[in-house]
């Protein structure tokens, strides 16, 4: 009895381990010599411990294509060892389902140039910044250069600068298309007079995918081959914790290189800084104003926080505090209806910063009119007011595009729900409308629940009430759908509409939303959509749109339901921070708020 106790329980840890590490691993081969026989490179697994495991490594050109896609298993307890340069590419993805110790490429110089070897452990992931780092001892190298690796599926713009002794001293931009990679020596790449001039090197781009390596020597018998390391911060964070009384969450806003939240709990205004280090205890500095945050983002300048929402005398405000709190200016810029408590679109405002100014939108409740407020980032002034729209307007979404605010709005013209976007500019001055009758139900009410702007399209997140009362939820609520169209529109003709079935909102609901890797060979992209009902009793959705080719939505991937109501996300090129709200019963009598904040990144987007 006791050896099959045992033997049960060796079982039982086998099987955790394999569920722990029986995982897919991607490794990126930023640089393989393959234009002549002057040097061998060679793909290295150390021997895999557990049971035989399945490889595929697919190699691409200088161009990106693929050259070739080479599948096997690795045997138990042994090495992989391959020579690329048989198979003609030029930089490569390796992916095993296997627990490799290390993989790594080792390189070796024909024996009558020098013969010298080098090898280093491949990256795992890919970065928005690649730092290369040159060797100090100049005097044991007489050349030094880098292989740069685009290893995702986009086409990006690089930046890279050179320093010396911590001071910028030569900068260049270049394209890379997806796949593609860039090797020069340093010096003729920066038109410098020797690589010593420089002792290291930033590439930046918007979106994870570089990753690289220094290659130096003497001659070619010694040689010296450094991968490139991420300079950005772990970025991985997930916390957990309790607040008595009514909590309230809103937003997240990036300012000078942390992460900010808007928290409201017993009767105090905070704002709430989200730490990456899982160590550190998150902070909460008390605002020294009181205002009830109905959105949040960053001043022009990227330095301050900027709160729009209600005051306690019956008045939308807009203030401009310090990351710890302190108020810099506020302004009351209109009135609220003092009688809804609940926040729905009566009483939503919305804006944003930009260049100098910050510019916000809402519905007047003194002068019943859809009004736009520019103010001046600095003093709080106003230098611009418009409250010529309608009085059955109400605005929904604020964001930045090409230079301009633009403002989602909805309103009632001839008995039908008007849709409309207006671009104004820093100014205060109206760029551009694009209106229409609602293209999904002009004879029932429509709410956008989120808007922006990317490349030539609009994109947006539209609720349509539904009317005839028939569905299990009631009609209260909104049926969503996804709207996108291009900017030169001026109304929503041969727009892309896709309905997001399943999906039911109540008034004053959020969605948040953003463009993140393809999860499927039949999307280029995807765009990611995260809803928060209004309601606390409602769990939020996530939600997977395919993108094609021209990133227009071509369908749902997929969709999950979280255990918690979303307050806020933020995309960070391909992942996402996300806050939110669980309410839990300590007793019959009793309840408290968890607040989750957390980093969703890659596959693990709808793992929470």
């Amino acid at each position: 009895m006791a050896f099959k106790n045992i033997t049960f329980k060796v079982m039982v840890l086998v099987f955790i381990l394999f569920c722990m590490r029986a995982t897919a691993n991607t490794f990126y081969l930023p640089h393989i010599h393959a234009s002549s026989d002057a040097w061998e490179t060679y793909l290295i697994v150390d021997p895999v411990l557990y049971g035989n495991a399945y490889y595929e490594l697919t190699l691409y050109d200088d161009n990106g294509n693929v050259v070739t896609t080479q599948t096997g298993t690795i045997p138990k307890n042994q090495e992989l060892r391959l020579s690329l340069r048989q198979f003609g590419g030029t930089s490569g993805i390796f992916k095993t389902k296997a627990y490799p110790v290390r993989v790594r490429l080792g390189y070796i110089a024909k024996d009558d140039l020098g013969g010298g070897t080098a090898e280093f452990s491949l990256p795992e992931s890919l970065s928005m910044q690649a730092v290369m780092t040159l060797s100090n001892y100049y005097d044991k190298l007489n050349w030094s250069g880098f292989a740069l690796f685009n290893g995702s599926d986009h086409d990006i713009t690089v930046t890279a600068e050179g320093y010396k002794d911590g001071t910028q001293v030569v900068s260049k931009s270049f394209d890379m298309n997806a796949h593609t990679k860039v090797v020069d020596f340093f010096d003729n790449f920066f038109g410098l007079n020797s690589f010593g001039d420089i002792d290291s090197v930033i590439f930046y781009t918007d979106f994870p995918a570089l990753t690289g390596i220094v290659i130096s020597g003497m001659d070619n018998d010694k040689l010296l081959f450094s991968p490139s390391m991420n300079s950005v911060p772990n970025q991985s964070i997930s916390n957990e914790e309790y607040f008595e009384g009514f909590t309230y969450q809103r937003g997240i806003v990036y300012v000078n290189y942390n992460y900010y939240t808007f928290v409201y709990n017993n009767s105090k205004y905070y704002l709430r800084k989200i730490y990456s280090d899982s160590d550190s205890k998150f902070a909460m500095y008390e605002l020294s104003t009181n205002v009830f945050a109905y959105d949040i983002f960053p001043s022009s300048d990227g330095e301050n926080i900027i709160l729009a929402g209600t005051g306690d005398n019956g008045k939308y405000v807009v203030a401009k505090v310090s990351p710890e709190g302190d108020t810099i200016w506020q302004t009351a810029v209109g009135d609220y209806n003092t009688s809804w408590l609940a926040e729905t679109d009566e009483n939503n405002i919305v804006g944003r910063a930009y260049n100098g100014s910050v510019i916000v939108a809402f519905h007047d409740h003194s002068t019943d009119s859809g009004t736009i407020v520019t103010l001046n980032d600095n003093n709080g002034s106003q230098t611009a007011i418009n409250n010529n729209f309608m009085s059955s307007g109400r605005f929904y979404k604020a964001f930045v595009y090409n230079g301009k605010i633009g403002f989602a709005w909805k309103y009632i013209y001839l008995s039908k729900y008007r849709l409309q976007f207006i671009f104004i500019n820093p100014d205060g001055s109206e760029e551009k409308k694009i209106f229409a009758d609602s293209p999904l139900n002009p004879d029932t009410d429509n709410v956008f629940f989120d808007a922006f702007g990317n490349g030539d399209y609009i994109y947006s997140v539209i609720g349509v009430k539904i009317s005839d009362g028939t569905s299990v939820v009631g009609s209260s609520y909104y049926s969503l759908f996804t709207l996108v169209f291009p900017y030169s529109n001026s109304d929503f003709s041969n727009a892309n509409i896709l309905p997001i079935y399943g999906t039911f909102l109540p008034l004053g609901s959020c969605v948040y939303s953003g463009f993140t890797y393809t999860f499927s060979s039949s999307y280029s992209a995807s765009w990611m959509i995260f809803t928060s009902p209004y309601y606390s009793g409602m769990t939020s959705q996530g939600i997977i749109m395919g993108l094609d080719s021209n990133n227009l939505p071509s369908g749902i991937y997929t969709y999950t339901y979280m255990p918690y109501k979303m307050t806020g996300a933020i995309d960070l090129w391909g992942m996402f921070l996300i806050t939110g709200l669980q309410e839990e019963k300590i007793d019959s009598a009793t309840s408290r708020t968890k607040l989750i904040e957390k980093t969703l990144i890659g596959n693990n987007l709808l793992s929470y």
